[in-house]
């Protein structure tokens, strides 16, 4: 919320004598007018340079008065810039960077989490009162293709930052056999077979998530290599083909209870070959080098998977148990550099 507060009102929010509560609902209501302007192409209406509140509607097809208001709430936040009468709006460099269409666009975020937050947030008192989640969120993107891209989308955007780091530090052999459980996206597993040229990997996932995996080993070239099957997580039936040399669990395990993950893991373990290696990347609470507002996106996040599926962001010392208790050995966690809340952590099938 780029909104830059004058002395005397830092040092009233610093000093109790103004609620920070307000700064709170300011950024709710400038969250929600990204997602409006991102959903009703008015960024895109600005890329090729200033225009007016008339011509703004005109290109995005939308009222002009209602759109006028619009784009002066933007100017307020900071995400446009307005000169001269009528004012020109204009795109700050910011903006240009992150809120206009593409698959690295923020505005994916924003419009799943505003999504999110509208239709699986409605009932988080009745959920925290009774300690039972209202519903699968899984279930509800495999209802709604339109919010399952873009939530593949935006967890790709992630993918492509940390795949390097990920290869890199697993150098899995040239011939390997490689599961995905939970593949999602499939960029991990797209990443790997474009490093490794004989490489197989099996891909498992809900149907419509399989679907956008399957985009990606076509649109990468992989395809050929790969074979998409579906799988449910949340009841962990045995994983057929393998034995596999090495196991993706990426971004998965905090979707589920400890029992959920108890199971899965114990059926990665036994679609390995002996000695054969599980990486899992998770977001880990009290991560070394996670910043605040890292720290504070995970506590929303935990809660947000706990209302949403029963989940949690959990903790290394968990994830590790739930290892052991499967049959791995030799556990070692590494820190993400690309991602300071996340961390991998490996281990083989004795």
């Amino acid at each position: 919320m780029p909104i830059p507060l004058t002395p005397g009102e830092q040092d009233a929010y610093a000093s109790g004598r103004a609620t920070p509560a307000h700064l709170d609902f300011l950024g709710a209501m400038s969250f929600r007018t990204i997602a409006a302007a991102s959903r009703l192409g008015i960024f895109a209406a600005l890329a090729d340079g200033p225009a007016d509140a008339a011509q703004v509607a005109q290109r995005a097809q939308t009222d002009p008065h209602g759109t006028e208001l619009l784009l002066s709430s933007l100017v307020a936040f900071g995400h446009l810039s307005a000169a001269g009468a009528p004012p020109a709006y204009a795109l700050t460099e910011v903006a240009r960077r992150h809120l206009l269409p593409g698959p690295a666009s923020y505005a994916l975020v924003v419009e799943f989490w505003m999504d999110n937050l509208q239709h699986l947030w409605a009932n988080l008192e009745e959920t925290v009162r009774t300690g039972r989640p209202r519903g699968d969120f899984y279930a509800w993107l495999e209802k709604d293709p339109a919010q399952r891209a873009r939530f593949h989308a935006m967890l790709a955007r992630l993918a492509g930052a940390l795949a390097p780091e990920l290869r890199a530090l697993l150098d899995p052999a040239p011939g390997v056999s490689i599961l995905d459980v939970g593949a999602g996206h499939g960029s991990y597993a797209a990443a790997l077979l474009e490093a490794l040229p004989t490489a197989q990997a099996t891909l498992l996932d809900l149907p419509g998530a399989l679907e956008q995996a399957g985009n990606t080993l076509t649109e990468r070239g992989v395809a050929g290599r790969a074979r998409c099957q579906p799988w449910d997580a949340a009841t962990a039936p045995e994983i057929e083909g393998g034995p596999y040399d090495v196991a993706l669990v990426f971004s998965l395990l905090h979707g589920f209870t400890p029992a959920q993950n108890a199971a899965i893991l114990r059926r990665v373990h036994d679609a390995l070959a002996p000695g054969g290696r599980i990486a899992v990347v998770e977001q880990i609470l009290g991560a070394e080098g996670a910043t605040p507002s890292g720290e504070a996106f995970l506590r929303l996040f935990s809660l947000n998977l706990f209302h949403g599926q029963g989940g949690q962001v959990w903790g290394q010392e968990a994830i590790m148990g739930w290892l052991a208790a499967a049959g791995f050995g030799e556990i070692t966690a590494y820190p993400l550099v690309a991602a300071p809340t996340d961390q991998v952590i490996v281990a083989r099938r004795r």
